[in-house]
């Protein structure tokens, strides 16, 4: 568990094996179960306008 959100809330960080990359909108966030720094998503708050088909 950590305490990084806000108010000291805390969540669970989870390790997990046997995956070579994570990639988010085409960016590598997690490469051999190390972070790159690479940070390309973005907040989601509350609700979200609806898109169209």
């Amino acid at each position: 568990m950590v305490n990084d959100l806000p108010a000291g809330g805390k969540r669970l960080l989870q390790k997990v094996n046997g995956y070579e990359a994570t990639i988010v909108s085409g960016h590598v966030t997690f490469r051999e179960g190390q972070a790159t720094g690479v940070l390309p998503g973005k907040l989601v708050r509350g609700p979200q306008a609806e898109l169209a088909a």
